[in-house]
């Protein structure tokens, strides 16, 4: 860590003087950009200056308080371009260069376009979905029904992607899926991180990215992909932002949400903020049927929750000068969750009446709490594009729960069988979290680009899980089912990339290295794993233009998932008498290779076809004693797991009025067991089909109809039978440049949300149905206030998210 911090320093310093001592060859090109109308001059105007004859961009950047723009360039031929909504497009002759040379040019003024804005309204609309060279972008504002929903119910409608009955995330028939927040990487468990995205509100999120090919300058975590969430950051002159109010009626239940933005920039300072306050409930059912020889259990749960959301996010921008800024951010979350759930088990023998009935009431009352800290710095470190971009972060989570499990025994007839039990756990868990992250991006010789960096990141996580049972109204320590695990993982990594792009044809390779060093320790088993490892991560890419409505891209990469930090913790967690989870401290990594090839028509019909094939896949498996009639849950290593998949997304506006976007995924998966037994290959071929369709209406009415349907499909050793749902949306927008907008959603229109789950191999016979207040009708108003002159935000990417991932915050 030692050495990063020095190299970081280093990498400053020298930045620092590549600024204040620039190459002495380099001349200059500079002038003023002024409004025709009032003369005055014209702030934060793009000014690109591109190289010819080809028209290559080679700077960019924005006017300052006075109209000024000034770039430091190589000799040679350049023309500029000036750009700024409302106003026309300026482009200068050609400008010849010499060495040394200082040259001023001619005023630029600006014509607006007003006098023609009061005959015709042009209204720009991105689609909802975006098919790029390595991605799939989803637009949240262009969705009616995306409004009011969380983070959790819009992965649901991204294409090729799917939650199974226990959230984990699955792309494109896989596991193993990273998501990161804005090109951060997160490390938590998959209930871990649904509590996280359901605790997001759709109003916080600009966009959801879908890439299935990384590039080596992302963490090597996930077989599968990276699901990049974009949250909205405004960088408008003066001071701007929006709030918004909403509430959703369940068939049982109602929620309540609001929360609003705000930034302000003002000379060299930009200070921004949000705040996200809400309150969600539901209802849920769980159903588990399970045969052994000569018994069968059938649990049936209804549970209902209800939690509060609190998160805020708040920062400070200081531009040193044109070349460096540094940052500020600040952000966190109090998240707090009650759940109350009834649990009855009913036994049978060869009869038709049950032989014995265990009635479970349990209450949960979940804590969580976040306060994390960025300093990020900035620099341009001269106009030809290189950049420097460095983050140094520091977290603290706190995440709390109380459980009471009350137990209650019986015969079939309703007689007491036995004097019931009590039993209480408490479960504090204490994480902290470092990252030092630094960037280096150079373009150079025209059609090449080198990318590099390193990032050192260290988590430490204490948990302590404490039981009690309850004698004679007096809460006695168990010892038996305590225990303390505590989990310390330091990860340093370096890249390289280089990239080349001209004309027709783009190409990409990179290499990533990850020295992984961790320890877990179960204090009170006295049990502890070490591991020590080093890996690396070749990518490639290459994108061929074949004509001007065609394109040929062809990627390879290779991937890693490391255990979640609770799937180490070998001791066991209560669930009922029968039933229980246990961690499995050897796990090991999985790895993965995939080979992509994808054909794009006119940007609008994408097809890829994919494989991938992954070692020591990480999944859940289900033992069982048919003595004691207890079965476990846990994580094992399976054999390996091969996936292939042809994805087909198709957008199109066939009307004015009408567009529509649609995705088909299909896939073949087999996972193999290590052992040879029965049942040890699994395999499916599935598909999953996704729509979007937006009718625009008279007077800023839209409608919007939207809908999913996933065949049966496979995660690990589970079946999981189809299902399909259907949303419906219209908005209204109104008041002074539609700044006001008003939307009523309908989701899952016909209330068919229900996951069906068989398990059978060995001597498993396990059928799981889960249902869920799924059905709802949410009234969302949100108001946009202040400057509409956008000046486009500071893109960066801090490194504290990459740990993130272990760490619960709730729904």
């Amino acid at each position: 860590m030692k050495i990063l911090h020095a190299l970081i320093v280093l990498f400053l310093l020298w930045g620092t003087t590549t600024l204040s001592f620039g190459g002495s060859e380099n001349g200059s090109i500079k002038g003023k950009i002024f409004n025709r109308a009032d003369g005055k001059p014209v702030e934060a105007v793009a000014v690109v200056l591109r190289a010819l004859p080809d028209s290559t961009v080679k700077s960019s950047l924005f006017t300052d308080s006075t109209g000024m723009y000034s770039f430091s360039v190589p000799a040679g031929d350049y023309f500029v371009s000036v750009q700024m909504v409302g106003y026309k497009t300026v482009k200068t002759e050609k400008i010849t260069l010499s060495a040394s040379q200082e040259k001023e040019l001619l005023p630029i003024f600006l014509e607006n376009y007003d006098y023609k804005l009061k005959e015709v309204t042009v209204t720009a609309q991105r689609p909802f979905i975006e098919q790029k060279a390595d991605r799939i972008v989803m637009n949240i504002s262009e969705s009616i029904t995306n409004s009011g929903e969380t983070a959790y119910d819009l992965l649901k409608k991204a294409p090729g992607v799917y939650l199974d009955k226990d959230d984990n995330i699955i792309l494109r028939g896989k596991g193993g899926v990273l998501v990161t927040f804005n090109d951060r990487q997160t490390h938590l468990s998959a209930k871990d991180l649904a509590n996280y995205l359901k605790g997001m509100q759709s109003s916080e999120i600009d966009k959801i990215e879908i890439i299935t090919n990384p590039p080596a300058r992302y963490d090597a975590a996930g077989n599968s992909g990276i699901i990049n969430i974009k949250t909205k950051k405004n960088l408008k002159p003066g001071l701007n932002g929006s709030i918004y109010s909403g509430a959703t009626r369940k068939s049982k239940k109602s929620e309540i949400y609001a929360g609003g933005n705000m930034n302000f920039r003002y000379g060299k300072w930009n200070v921004y903020g949000n705040y996200n306050p809400g309150t969600y409930a539901g209802n849920w059912n769980s159903n588990l049927d399970r045969k052994m020889t000569g018994v069968r259990f059938d649990q049936d749960v209804d549970g209902d929750w209800r939690y509060n959301a609190n998160s805020f996010n708040a920062g400070v921008d200081y531009d040193i000068n044109r070349q460096n800024t540094i940052g500020i951010m600040v952000r966190g979350y109090g998240n707090t969750e009650k759940d109350h759930s009834t649990s009855n088990i009913y036994a049978y023998g060869t009869g038709a009446s049950p032989d014995s009935i265990i009635s479970s009431p349990s209450r949960t009352n979940y804590n969580f709490d976040n306060m994390s800290y960025n300093l990020n710095f900035k620099s341009n470190l001269d106009t030809s594009g290189k950049v420097l971009n460095v983050d140094i972060d520091y977290a603290t989570f706190n995440n709390n729960s109380t459980a009471y499990n009350d137990n209650y025994f019986y015969f079939g007839n309703g007689s007491e069988k036995r004097p019931p039990f009590f039993l209480k756990g408490t479960t504090p868990s204490d994480i902290t979290v470092q990252s030092d992250k630094i960037d280096y991006e150079n373009p150079f010789k025209k059609y090449f680009k080198l990318e590099a960096g390193a990032k050192f990141s260290r988590a430490v996580t204490k948990n302590n899980l404490n039981y009690q049972e309850k004698h004679s109204d007096v809460w006695v320590d168990d010892a038996s089912r305590s225990n303390q695990f505590d989990y310390y993982e330091n990860v340093l990594a370096g890249y390289f990339s280089l990239s080349y792009d001209k004309s027709k044809t783009s190409i990409k390779a990179g290499l990533r290295a990850e020295n992984t060093w961790s320890k877990g320790n179960s204090v009170t088993m006295n049990k502890m794993v070490k591991r020590s490892y080093l890996d690396w991560f070749p990518t490639f890419f290459i994108q061929e233009k074949l004509s001007e409505n065609h394109s040929l891209g062809f990627s390879y990469n290779r991937r890693i998932d490391r255990p979640n930090y609770q799937d180490l913790n070998p001791f066991v967690t209560y669930l009922d008498q029968y039933t229980y989870g246990v961690g499995n401290a050897f796990l090991d990594p999985q790895y993965t290779h995939t080979f992509s090839l994808t054909h794009s028509y006119k940007n609008a019909l994408i097809t890829s076809l994919s494989y991938s094939h992954t070692t020591d896949v990480i999944t859940e498996i289900v033992e069982q004693n048919d003595s004691t009639r207890v079965a476990y849950q846990t994580k094992q290593n399976l054999n390996s797991m091969d996936n292939l998949s042809l994805n087909v997304n198709f957008n199109f506006n066939p009307v004015k009025w009408y567009r529509t976007n649609n995705n088909v995924t299909t896939f073949y998966n087999q996972y193999k067991r290590k052992v040879a037994s029965q049942g040890q290959v699994n395999d499916q071929t599935s598909f999953r089909f996704n729509t979007v369709n937006t009718f625009t209406l008279p007077k800023n009415y839209s409608v919007e109809l939207s809908g999913f349907y996933q065949s049966k499909m496979l995660y690990g050793m589970f079946r999981i039978k189809s299902l399909y749902s259907f949303d419906l949306g219209i908005q209204k927008d109104f008041l002074k440049d539609n700044k006001a907008t008003l939307k009523l959603t309908v989701r899952d229109i016909f209330k068919t949300m229900k996951s069906v789950a068989d398990l059978k191999y060995d001597n498993i016979d396990i059928v799981s149905r889960n249902t869920w207040d799924s059905r709802s009708i949410n009234l969302n108003f949100s108001y946009r206030f202040g400057s509409s002159d956008i000046k486009p935000s500071r893109q960066r990417s801090t490194g504290i998210d990459s740990e993130q991932g272990r760490i619960g915050k709730g729904r």
